[in-house]
């Protein structure tokens, strides 16, 4: 786990309803190697059993400022009961704005898209749509 992934900032909470139906797990983060939570973040499910976390966030030796944020996401093949660690959600060099959140919705076909704001130099501000035809393989 990154050190600094605790230290420096909100973590990104996940839980679900267990198995019995009766409560809820214990939260868990799925924060492990990116800190610099803000805006939020998203979640989408399929019919599959694809569960989806999306969030903007920092890597540790990102450039500075909201240039150095990127969108990260984080994937569950088994109804959210365990996920892979997170990895760039796309690896454009736009940046991702800080303060706005992030959106994203997940279909039965494979089609995951995620909705957020760039940040380009720190100060272009443009919308994009990311979207994966792979269940979130490739953006």
């Amino acid at each position: 786990m990154n050190p600094e992934a605790g230290k420096r900032g909100a973590p990104m909470l996940y839980s679900r309803l267990n198995d019995g139906g009766t409560a809820f797990e214990a939260e868990r983060n799925l924060m492990t190697r990116t800190f610099g939570l803000d805006g939020g973040g998203t979640l989408a499910a399929d019919a599959g059993g694809n569960v989806y976390v999306a969030w903007h966030g920092k890597a540790p030796g990102a450039s500075a400022g909201e240039a150095g944020r990127q969108v990260w996401l984080a994937v569950s093949r088994d109804d959210g009961k365990s996920f892979a660690a997170e990895m760039p959600g796309w690896c454009g060099n736009t940046g991702v704005c800080g303060c706005c959140g992030i959106a994203m919705f997940a279909d039965s076909k494979g089609l995951v898209r995620a909705l957020c704001r760039s940040a380009t130099g720190n100060v272009h501000r443009d919308v994009w749509l990311l979207s994966s035809v792979d269940q979130g393989g490739e953006f």
